[in-house]
């Protein structure tokens, strides 16, 4: 682990030499089905020197809502602009990977509604629901635009399509394994990415 997080913090910097627009940004916003995944959400954006309409971005996410942890995501952006400057808005496609460990919230007896597959009716669940960490990687692709504003500011948009790795919800309250499954799929594994930011950058 200690020598992942030491490879994360030399390409920061090697990047940081070779690159000559950087962005950071940070949001706070809602993800999935119900739009009840809350996140915080903080990101570093690097353009390549010999090509600025390419750029790498690097996204720490603090999840929230039913399931709770950190994700990293890599991500390579393409600008649609034949010059990339600091006075025009542009649009792009970006491609991500990730990899986060993840923990569902608890729930106490009597709280939440489970499918009893005997007779197919929802009941309450009579024990309490607990969760093991997982550890899970996603991949996506979207469309996005970036708003340039007052010359330093950023406003950040993009909407696309991820997906998420299943953790083995079998290894504790096997019981309630489809409910968690359930839980994940409407969660923060909704394939629809929806995420915005705002920032400002340096050159």
């Amino acid at each position: 682990m200690k020598n992942i997080l030491l490879l994360f913090v030399v390409l920061l910097l090697t990047n940081q030499i070779h690159t000559q627009f950087t962005t950071y940004s940070g949001s706070y916003g809602l993800s999935g089905y119900d739009l009840d995944q809350t996140e915080v959400q903080f990101s570093l954006e690097t353009s390549y020197q010999k090509n600025e309409n390419f750029s790498q971005l690097y996204r720490w996410r603090y999840a929230t809502g039913q399931y709770k942890g950190f994700i990293f995501e890599y991500n390579n952006r393409a600008y649609f602009s034949r010059k990339r400057d600091l006075d025009n808005s542009k649009w792009y496609v970006q491609g991500k990977i990730g990899y986060g460990i993840m923990k569902g919230m608890p729930y106490l007896p009597n709280s939440v509604f489970i499918l009893n597959e005997n007779n197919n009716t929802l009941e309450y669940n009579t024990d309490y629901i607990n969760d093991s960490r997982h550890f899970t990687y996603n991949y996506g692709l979207g469309l996005g635009y970036k708003f340039i504003l007052f010359d330093r500011l950023t406003f950040d948009l993009l909407l696309g399509y991820v997906k998420y790795s299943t953790p083995n919800f079998n290894e504790k309250d096997s019981k309630y394994s489809q409910f968690r499954l359930d839980d994940w799929n409407n969660g923060i594994a909704y394939p629809l990415d929806f995420t915005w930011s705002l920032g400002f950058f340096l050159d």
